[in-house]
């Protein structure tokens, strides 16, 4: 069983062969090699539940929602590391990489073959909720094209709704 924490959040227990920790897989890191503006990765590619995936990106805090000046350069960023991410996981499940569909849990490659739904959650620590949705709404909107040829759903939550979503326990969070 593995646990991943960022940004001063605990997520997991996930079983090892359904959890893909992209930003230390060897892949990762060798495509970035000596590169100022490489890949972009979000934290990691999960499952919890039969065919469905998760895309986790985990922030300790964000711009602003009313400083747009700061808060749509921020949105971009999450968006491309919610595609550049979507994109090597394929491309590794795909063989595009060789011998390095062994980096990719057992458990997550067997999913490609069969129906899947895909959720991309980014996780803003401290965050109300109404501050959630308009991040949510802003990424929805920038990864408009993406989410029609994937069909996925973008989702921003705070460190609370990770627990609801069986995704882990927020480190220091008691109670509901």
């Amino acid at each position: 069983m593995k646990t991943i924490v960022e940004s001063g959040i605990s997520f997991g227990l996930f079983e090892d062969d359904k959890v893909f920790h992209i930003e230390k897989s060897d892949l990762y890191r060798r495509m970035n090699k000596g590169s100022v503006s490489g890949v972009k990765s979000a934290e990691f590619v999960c499952s919890i539940e039969k065919n469905r995936i998760f895309l986790v990106e985990a922030k300790p805090s964000s711009p602003h929602i009313d400083n747009n000046e700061k808060l749509y350069p921020w949105i971009d960023d999450i968006a491309n590391k919610f595609i550049h991410s979507l994109s090597l996981y394929s491309a590794v499940c795909l063989g595009m990489h060789g011998d390095k569909k062994n980096e990719i849990p057992k458990g997550l490659l067997k999913m490609q073959n069969s129906f899947i739904t895909l959720n991309c959650i980014l996780v803003i620590k401290g965050h109300k909720e109404e501050w959630c949705l308009k991040i949510q709404d802003l990424l929805r909107d920038r990864m408009k094209l993406h989410r029609k040829i994937w069909n996925f759903e973008v989702i921003a939550i705070n460190e609370h709704r990770v627990v609801k979503l069986h995704l882990g326990v927020p480190i220091n969070y008691i109670g509901g």
